[in-house]
């Protein structure tokens, strides 16, 4: 295992170091890096090939090479502050005369006076003494940036550096200590390997994993320029490592209890596999836990970003227009403290452009606006644009300069550092334009999936609206066509008629019968003026003044109206008014009108022989469940009055129980078909609507359902 974390150590040193260096072979930082890399690498290679063949040559080799990191890690920490200063340039020139120095003067010693020490000679002790010294300026460098710097994310990342070199150094001198003054216990130990836990020493090589981690993060820092990334490492490998810890226990205790290890192969696998099944019964419910808990508290910011998108998602879902949509998206970004602006893009197909249509936040530059097509943006191949990632050698390559470089100036006129498109197939039909907050380092790649996958749910969702005006676009012609024709029957007849008697009034004698057809005349000339007062009645909006309305007074008030008519004697027309019902807000007149329709419709409809029953009621009315009250408009529970017109006449069809509010259907001989198009409008203008429940041969009831309490009419009426 030993043999394994060291040659693991140096292929990972030696292989990101190069990749960094290969993007970029001009940068002076990425080169440093790579000659640290390289001497590191060397460093773990040669001891790990002593270790398995206890060559001393090789642990020489491993030793000069670890003199020079002190010089190599100096170097790249000066540069990797911008360039070394004044102090810096006297600190490497020390460390540039001392180290050759000190390595010939170790060379010389372990080949003349310390070649047959059998312990670390008074040579490596020094040496080591001056890489612990040499390593610790680095780390004293760090310490100084570290207190300097007033930039709070280049803080944590600091500090996540002095944390790991500081462990990287302790742990690699404690085993250089044990490994040339403590004795290694190797009783009841046994097996092909035992030589190299022997060159090891007393300690595992816990440094390594240190210097390990602490390459991989640097190579983060250097290459995608990130710190999200190393929360999210650290958040994974503490869980990894708490989670473990169960194992360790088991079979550390096995050990203890049994004071070695066992002697017998079958024994030994025994408690490997009774350890492991324990280990595994135990991860995934502590995993799960561990994750949480460190999720909060290693990446915050990442936690409180994947809880916005998913109420993000839940909006979304529930979204039918643009909109419901934006704010859906635009409002749990933006008060969540994690986006400090955030904008949609919409393509507006009539002016040929992109055009922010809603934003959250203030954008850093004053953002572009509206936005032309051109052939980059017409490229959907690059789903998602990142300004960091545009300013990396690989993307550089990957596309043309003059692409790259459009993108970065389109974006920077934005206001973006992240801009996801939003596709329907391959035609893109607006942008989803973010800005990360002041001092932050970026997205990172998981917060880039999910934000991408959130984007595609906001492009269908985008489709499905516009899919959906399209299709009530096509009703709404429909009804227009339908009202059209209504209209042309309803003024064509009558036009007829008034034809017809001018035509015979031209040529008539007698006067009775011209009185007659002038009485034709002025009879159709009023059904004109009915159709079309009608007609403006229910296509202009309501202005209903919020005035209190006594429901009951307006119902008796109706009923009195229609008692004064000539109705016939086997017509029953029965009440029942629900004692003190509260006021609410209206238009009395618009709901008598309302009420008087519904009224006479019914006493139409029995045909002079049967009952008619008006009553009123206050109850309370679940918006949320089920299909009623999903007109009113209001969330939650309402207290609603209800007045009720229903008749024992022969009932309406269900084909024409579908048909009742459209314009100009009528079913009545010399009717208009507007009536209950405008009693609907009336009542929705109040927030509230008509429901209808009829069968054939049982009758008719309908329901006006009227909202009690604070309801605020709305300043702008629907128009149907």
């Amino acid at each position: 295992m030993n043999i394994l974390l060291y040659t693991v150590a140096a292929v990972l040193t030696l292989v990101l170091p190069l990749r960094a260096w290969l993007e970029e072979r001009r940068d002076p930082l990425r080169t440093a890096f790579l000659a640290l890399g390289l001497n590191l690498s060397l460093a773990y290679l040669a001891f790990a090939v002593h270790l398995v063949t206890a060559l001393p040559t090789l642990r020489e080799a491993s030793t000069v090479a670890t003199a020079f990191i002190p010089l190599t890690l100096y170097r790249f920490i000066s540069r990797f502050f911008r360039g070394p200063r004044e102090n810096d340039r006297r600190v490497l020139t020390v460390l540039q005369v001392a180290t050759p120095l000190l390595v010939l003067l170790f060379l010389v010693g372990e080949a003349t006076v310390f070649a047959n020490a059998r312990r670390a000679s008074l040579g490596a002790v020094t040496l080591f003494l001056w890489v612990a010294i040499g390593v610790s300026l680095s780390v004293v460098r760090i310490g100084r940036a570290h207190r300097s710097t007033r930039d709070a994310v280049e803080r944590i990342r600091l500090r996540y550096l002095l944390v790991l070199m500081g462990g990287a150094l302790f742990f690699s001198a404690l085993e250089a200590y044990a490994r040339a003054w403590v004795a290694f216990p190797l009783a009841g130990f046994s097996g092909p390997m035992t030589h190299a836990d022997v060159l090891q020493g007393a300690v595992p090589p816990v440094g390594v994993l240190f210097t390990a981690v602490l390459f991989y993060v640097l190579h983060q820092i250097l290459v995608l320029s990130r710190l999200l990334d190393l929360h999210e490492i650290f958040a994974r490998v503490f869980t990894i490592a708490i989670c473990g810890l169960p194992l360790v226990f088991f079979e550390g205790f096995t050990i203890w209890a049994r004071g070695a290890p066992s002697l017998n192969p079958l024994h030994g696998t025994f408690v490997i596999f009774v350890s492991t099944t324990f280990f595994l019964v135990l991860y995934d419910p502590l995993r799960r836990r561990v994750e949480r808990e460190t999720s909060e508290r290693f990446n915050r910011r990442g936690h409180i970003l994947e809880l916005t998108l998913q109420e993000m998602e839940r909006g979304i879902s529930k979204a039918i227009h643009f909109e419901g949509l934006c704010n859906a998206v635009l409002h749990p970004l933006q008060s969540s403290g994690r986006i400090s602006y955030a904008a949609i893009y919409a393509w507006d197909d009539k002016k040929r452009h992109f055009q922010r249509v809603s934003w959250r936040g203030t954008p850093s530059v004053a953002p572009l606006d509206p936005v032309a097509m051109d052939p980059v943006l017409e490229d959907t191949g690059l789903h998602t644009w990142v300004r960091a990632e545009l300013d990396r050698p690989r993307t550089r390559r990957a596309t043309s300069p003059e692409s790259t470089l459009h993108r970065r100036s389109l974006m920077e006129a934005l206001g973006a550092d992240a801009l996801f498109l939003l596709q329907s197939g391959r035609i893109t039909t607006g942008w989803l334009v973010l800005s990360d907050e002041p001092g932050s380092d970026g997205f990172s790649k998981e917060e880039m999936v999910r934000l991408r996958r959130t984007a595609d749910r906001m492009a269908v969702v985008i489709e499905n609206i516009q899919g959906f005006e399209r299709m009530k676009e096509h009703h709404r012609l429909a009804a227009l066509g339908t009202m059209s024709a209504g209209l042309a029957h309803e003024i064509r007849n009558p036009l007829a008629g008034i034809r017809g008697a001018t035509q015979v009034l031209q040529t008539c004698e007698d006067p009775a019968e011209a009185r007659e057809f002038t009485r034709i005349i002025v009879s159709e000339v009023d059904r004109l003026n009915t159709v079309v007062s009608q007609f403006l009645d229910y296509a202009r909006p309501y202005e209903i003044p919020a005035e209190p309305v006594d429901v009951n007074r307006v119902i008796r008030q109706v009923l009195d109206l229609v008692r004064r008519q000539d109705l016939p004697d086997a017509l029953v027309l029965e009440t029942a008014l629900a004692p003190d019902l509260p006021p609410l807000p209206g238009d009395a007149a618009r709901l008598g009108q309302v009420v008087m329709n519904l009224v006479q419709n019914a006493v139409q409809a029995v045909a002079g022989i049967g009952h008619v029953k008006v009553h009123s009621r206050r109850h309370h009315l679940s918006s949320g469940g089920g299909t009623r009250g999903e007109g009113l408009g209001f969330d939650g529970d309402i207290d609603i009055v209800e007045i009720v017109v229903e008749d024992d006449g022969p009932g309406i069809s269900h084909e024409d129980r579908d048909k009742l509010f459209v314009p100009f259907f009528t079913t009545r001989p010399g009717g208009t078909g507007l009536g209950l198009c405008i009693s609907r409008r009336i009542a929705r203008a109040h927030g509230g609507d008509i429901e209808v429940w009829s069968q054939p041969g049982r009758g008719s009831r309908f329901s006006i359902q009227l909202p009690l309490g604070t309801f605020k009419l709305p300043p702008t009426k629907t128009a149907g």
